[in-house]
Protein backbone atom coordinates (compact mmCIF):
# COMPACT_ATOMS: atom_id res chain seq x y z
CA UNK A 1 0.00 0.00 0.00
CA UNK A 2 1.16 3.33 -1.38
CA UNK A 3 2.70 5.70 2.17
CA UNK A 4 0.45 8.50 0.61
CA UNK A 5 -2.87 6.16 1.45
CA UNK A 6 -1.92 6.39 5.41
CA UNK A 7 -0.99 10.32 5.24
CA UNK A 8 -4.47 10.84 3.23
CA UNK A 9 -6.27 8.41 6.47
CA UNK A 10 -4.64 10.62 9.11
CA UNK A 11 -6.21 14.20 7.21
CA UNK A 12 -9.79 12.66 7.01
CA UNK A 13 -9.63 11.25 10.53
CA UNK A 14 -7.95 14.60 12.12
CA UNK A 15 -10.82 16.58 9.93
CA UNK A 16 -13.72 14.07 11.32
CA UNK A 17 -12.94 14.61 14.58
CA UNK A 18 -11.96 18.31 14.56
CA UNK A 19 -15.55 18.96 12.54
CA UNK A 20 -17.46 16.93 15.63
CA UNK A 21 -15.59 18.94 18.15
CA UNK A 22 -16.60 21.75 16.41
CA UNK A 23 -20.23 20.93 15.81
CA UNK A 24 -20.55 19.59 19.74
CA UNK A 25 -18.72 22.59 20.84
CA UNK A 26 -16.48 22.91 23.48
CA UNK A 27 -19.31 22.38 26.23
CA UNK A 28 -20.31 19.19 25.50
CA UNK A 29 -16.98 17.69 24.07
CA UNK A 30 -15.28 18.66 27.43
CA UNK A 31 -18.68 17.81 29.86
CA UNK A 32 -18.76 14.22 27.87
CA UNK A 33 -14.92 13.65 28.71
CA UNK A 34 -15.51 15.02 32.23
CA UNK A 35 -18.69 12.54 32.52
CA UNK A 36 -17.62 9.59 33.34
CA UNK A 37 -15.01 10.77 36.19
CA UNK A 38 -17.56 13.00 38.06
CA UNK A 39 -19.95 9.87 37.77
CA UNK A 40 -17.35 7.31 38.44
CA UNK A 41 -16.02 9.25 41.79
CA UNK A 42 -19.43 10.59 42.73
CA UNK A 43 -20.92 7.19 42.73
CA UNK A 44 -17.78 5.98 44.93
CA UNK A 45 -17.80 8.61 47.25
CA UNK A 46 -21.59 8.35 47.82
CA UNK A 47 -21.65 4.60 48.03
CA UNK A 48 -19.17 4.45 50.77
CA UNK A 49 -21.39 6.93 53.10
CA UNK A 50 -24.13 5.23 52.52
CA UNK A 51 -23.60 1.85 51.94
CA UNK A 52 -23.68 1.07 55.57
CA UNK A 53 -27.13 1.79 56.42
CA UNK A 54 -28.07 0.15 53.61
CA UNK A 55 -26.38 -2.49 54.71
CA UNK A 56 -27.99 -2.56 57.85
CA UNK A 57 -31.65 -3.20 56.27
CA UNK A 58 -30.45 -6.09 54.35
CA UNK A 59 -28.07 -7.76 56.98
CA UNK A 60 -30.71 -9.13 58.53
CA UNK A 61 -31.99 -10.94 55.10
CA UNK A 62 -29.15 -12.18 54.27
CA UNK A 63 -27.88 -13.77 57.81
CA UNK A 64 -31.06 -15.56 57.82
CA UNK A 65 -30.36 -17.04 54.64
CA UNK A 66 -26.96 -18.38 55.54
CA UNK A 67 -28.58 -20.03 58.92
CA UNK A 68 -31.00 -21.80 56.90
CA UNK A 69 -28.17 -23.55 55.10
CA UNK A 70 -26.55 -24.70 58.12
CA UNK A 71 -27.14 -28.21 59.90
CA UNK A 72 -29.69 -28.46 62.27
CA UNK A 73 -27.08 -28.91 65.39
CA UNK A 74 -24.93 -25.42 64.15
CA UNK A 75 -28.22 -23.44 63.98
CA UNK A 76 -29.26 -24.72 67.50
CA UNK A 77 -25.80 -23.86 69.00
CA UNK A 78 -25.80 -20.28 66.88
CA UNK A 79 -29.31 -19.90 68.14
CA UNK A 80 -27.81 -20.15 71.94
CA UNK A 81 -25.34 -17.70 71.43
CA UNK A 82 -27.27 -15.33 70.35
CA UNK A 83 -29.76 -15.50 72.75
CA UNK A 84 -26.45 -15.23 75.11
CA UNK A 85 -24.92 -12.81 73.14
CA UNK A 86 -26.80 -9.28 74.03
CA UNK A 87 -25.93 -10.14 78.24
CA UNK A 88 -22.34 -10.79 77.35
CA UNK A 89 -19.91 -8.64 78.77
CA UNK A 90 -16.61 -10.32 77.78
CA UNK A 91 -15.41 -12.76 75.02
CA UNK A 92 -16.20 -16.22 76.19
CA UNK A 93 -12.75 -18.63 76.02
CA UNK A 94 -13.51 -21.52 73.87
CA UNK A 95 -12.97 -25.17 74.96
CA UNK A 96 -12.66 -28.36 73.02
CA UNK A 97 -15.55 -29.91 71.91
CA UNK A 98 -15.86 -33.72 72.95
CA UNK A 99 -13.62 -35.75 70.23
CA UNK A 100 -15.79 -37.35 67.83
CA UNK A 101 -18.33 -34.77 68.37
CA UNK A 102 -19.90 -32.76 64.57
CA UNK A 103 -21.11 -30.51 66.92
CA UNK A 104 -19.25 -27.00 67.28
CA UNK A 105 -16.41 -26.17 69.95
CA UNK A 106 -18.62 -24.58 73.18
CA UNK A 107 -17.31 -22.47 76.06
CA UNK A 108 -18.85 -22.13 79.46
CA UNK A 109 -19.27 -18.12 79.35
CA UNK A 110 -19.72 -18.36 83.06
CA UNK A 111 -16.18 -20.15 83.74
CA UNK A 112 -18.27 -22.77 86.15
CA UNK A 113 -18.96 -20.40 88.36
CA UNK A 114 -21.67 -21.45 91.16
CA UNK A 115 -24.96 -18.63 90.20
CA UNK A 116 -26.92 -22.00 90.13
CA UNK A 117 -28.50 -20.42 87.09
CA UNK A 118 -27.65 -22.62 83.56
CA UNK A 119 -25.25 -20.81 81.24
CA UNK A 120 -25.84 -21.53 77.43
CA UNK A 121 -23.02 -23.61 75.74
CA UNK A 122 -21.62 -21.14 73.14
CA UNK A 123 -20.45 -22.53 69.95
CA UNK A 124 -16.83 -21.79 68.63
CA UNK A 125 -17.60 -21.61 65.13
CA UNK A 126 -15.52 -20.34 62.58
CA UNK A 127 -16.21 -18.54 59.31
CA UNK A 128 -14.21 -21.08 57.65
CA UNK A 129 -16.80 -23.59 58.82
CA UNK A 130 -19.80 -21.81 57.36
CA UNK A 131 -18.01 -21.08 54.10
CA UNK A 132 -17.71 -25.04 53.86
CA UNK A 133 -21.77 -25.19 55.23
CA UNK A 134 -22.62 -22.79 52.29
CA UNK A 135 -20.77 -24.63 49.76
CA UNK A 136 -22.01 -27.86 50.57
CA UNK A 137 -25.54 -26.17 50.83
CA UNK A 138 -24.72 -24.72 47.53
CA UNK A 139 -25.71 -21.00 48.44
CA UNK A 140 -24.27 -18.01 46.81
CA UNK A 141 -22.82 -20.18 44.03
CA UNK A 142 -21.58 -17.22 41.73
CA UNK A 143 -19.86 -15.20 44.44
CA UNK A 144 -18.33 -18.08 46.77
CA UNK A 145 -15.04 -17.57 44.85
CA UNK A 146 -14.78 -14.06 45.95
CA UNK A 147 -16.49 -14.87 49.11
CA UNK A 148 -13.33 -17.79 49.75
CA UNK A 149 -11.05 -15.02 48.76
CA UNK A 150 -12.42 -12.37 51.42
CA UNK A 151 -12.40 -14.78 53.88
CA UNK A 152 -8.60 -15.85 53.43
CA UNK A 153 -7.09 -12.44 52.77
CA UNK A 154 -8.62 -11.64 56.34
CA UNK A 155 -11.08 -9.10 54.82
CA UNK A 156 -13.94 -11.23 56.45
CA UNK A 157 -13.02 -9.84 60.70
CA UNK A 158 -15.35 -11.67 63.00
CA UNK A 159 -15.29 -9.10 66.24
CA UNK A 160 -15.26 -10.49 69.96
CA UNK A 161 -18.66 -11.83 70.57
CA UNK A 162 -19.54 -12.12 67.49
CA UNK A 163 -20.84 -15.07 65.50
CA UNK A 164 -19.40 -16.07 62.34
CA UNK A 165 -22.97 -15.90 60.77
CA UNK A 166 -22.80 -12.31 61.28
CA UNK A 167 -19.79 -10.99 60.50
CA UNK A 168 -20.38 -12.94 56.94
CA UNK A 169 -23.78 -11.54 56.56
CA UNK A 170 -22.29 -7.83 57.24
CA UNK A 171 -19.24 -8.50 54.73
CA UNK A 172 -22.02 -9.93 52.19
CA UNK A 173 -24.85 -6.87 53.03
CA UNK A 174 -22.05 -4.56 52.45
CA UNK A 175 -20.62 -5.65 49.10
CA UNK A 176 -24.56 -6.23 48.06
CA UNK A 177 -25.34 -2.75 48.90
CA UNK A 178 -22.39 -1.07 47.79
CA UNK A 179 -22.37 -2.50 44.72
CA UNK A 180 -26.16 -1.57 43.72
CA UNK A 181 -26.10 1.85 45.08
CA UNK A 182 -23.14 2.47 42.83
CA UNK A 183 -25.15 1.58 40.22
CA UNK A 184 -27.77 3.32 40.67
CA UNK A 185 -25.69 6.73 41.64
CA UNK A 186 -23.67 6.37 38.41
CA UNK A 187 -26.80 6.46 36.53
CA UNK A 188 -28.35 9.21 38.46
CA UNK A 189 -24.72 11.17 37.94
CA UNK A 190 -24.79 10.84 34.02
CA UNK A 191 -28.56 11.49 34.02
CA UNK A 192 -27.92 14.71 35.92
CA UNK A 193 -25.04 15.47 34.30
CA UNK A 194 -26.26 15.32 31.11
CA UNK A 195 -29.07 18.02 31.87
CA UNK A 196 -26.86 20.07 33.41
CA UNK A 197 -24.15 20.15 30.00
CA UNK A 198 -27.43 20.49 27.83
CA UNK A 199 -28.60 23.73 29.73
CA UNK A 200 -24.88 24.89 29.94
CA UNK A 201 -24.52 24.47 26.21
CA UNK A 202 -27.83 26.55 25.97
CA UNK A 203 -25.48 29.28 27.45
CA UNK A 204 -23.02 29.15 24.97
CA UNK A 205 -25.14 29.47 22.00
CA UNK A 206 -25.05 33.21 22.66
CA UNK A 207 -23.22 35.77 20.31
CA UNK A 208 -19.74 35.81 21.40
CA UNK A 209 -19.93 32.80 23.53
CA UNK A 210 -21.08 30.75 20.40
CA UNK A 211 -17.73 31.37 18.87
CA UNK A 212 -15.86 30.43 21.61
CA UNK A 213 -17.81 27.36 21.50
CA UNK A 214 -17.16 26.20 18.42
CA UNK A 215 -13.49 27.19 18.33
CA UNK A 216 -12.66 25.52 21.62
CA UNK A 217 -14.96 22.05 20.40
CA UNK A 218 -12.80 22.13 17.61
CA UNK A 219 -9.82 22.20 18.85
CA UNK A 220 -10.34 19.44 21.61
CA UNK A 221 -11.66 17.53 18.70
CA UNK A 222 -8.38 18.07 16.85
CA UNK A 223 -6.92 16.95 20.03
CA UNK A 224 -9.10 13.57 20.59
CA UNK A 225 -8.04 13.04 17.19
CA UNK A 226 -4.64 13.37 17.39
CA UNK A 227 -4.44 10.98 20.72
CA UNK A 228 -6.48 8.40 18.44
CA UNK A 229 -4.00 8.44 15.57
CA UNK A 230 -0.85 8.00 17.67
CA UNK A 231 -2.43 5.04 19.54
CA UNK A 232 -3.70 3.67 15.92
CA UNK A 233 -0.04 3.80 14.39
CA UNK A 234 1.74 2.43 17.35
CA UNK A 235 -0.58 -0.96 17.01
CA UNK A 236 -0.47 -0.78 13.87
CA UNK A 237 2.97 -1.11 13.44
CA UNK A 238 2.75 -3.68 16.34
CA UNK A 239 1.08 -5.86 14.70
CA UNK A 240 2.67 -5.39 11.18
CA UNK A 241 -0.14 -3.40 9.54
CA UNK A 242 1.78 -0.73 9.15
CA UNK A 243 5.23 -1.50 7.48
CA UNK A 244 8.02 -0.29 9.99
CA UNK A 245 10.08 1.60 6.79
CA UNK A 246 6.60 3.51 5.86
CA UNK A 247 8.23 6.85 6.24
CA UNK A 248 5.19 9.27 4.92
CA UNK A 249 5.75 12.81 6.13
CA UNK A 250 2.44 12.58 8.35
CA UNK A 251 2.93 8.86 9.29
CA UNK A 252 6.41 9.62 10.32
CA UNK A 253 4.81 12.72 12.90
CA UNK A 254 2.53 10.41 14.50
CA UNK A 255 4.81 8.06 15.88
CA UNK A 256 5.89 8.25 19.46
CA UNK A 257 10.11 8.85 18.86
CA UNK A 258 8.71 11.79 16.85
CA UNK A 259 6.32 13.68 19.05
CA UNK A 260 9.02 13.09 22.00
CA UNK A 261 11.96 14.56 19.93
CA UNK A 262 9.50 17.66 19.12
CA UNK A 263 8.57 17.79 22.82
CA UNK A 264 12.37 17.78 23.69
CA UNK A 265 13.23 20.55 21.34
CA UNK A 266 10.76 23.17 22.45
CA UNK A 267 12.17 25.92 24.20
CA UNK A 268 11.85 26.35 27.91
Amino acid sequence: MPTIVFDLIIIAVLALFAWRGGVKGLVLTLCGLAAIFVAYFGAQFLSNVFCGPVAGIIKPVVAQTIHEALPESIQEALDKWNEYLPTATVPPAATAAPEGSDAPQATDPAGGGGSGEEEPQIPVYTVEQVMDDIKEAGLFKTVYNTLKEAVDSGEVRQAAAQSPVDALADYIARGISKSVLFGLIYLAVVVGWFLFTRALDLAFKLPVLAQINFAGGLIIGFAEGVLLLLVAVWLGRLLGLIPPEADSPLLRLFTVDTLWDLWKDLPR
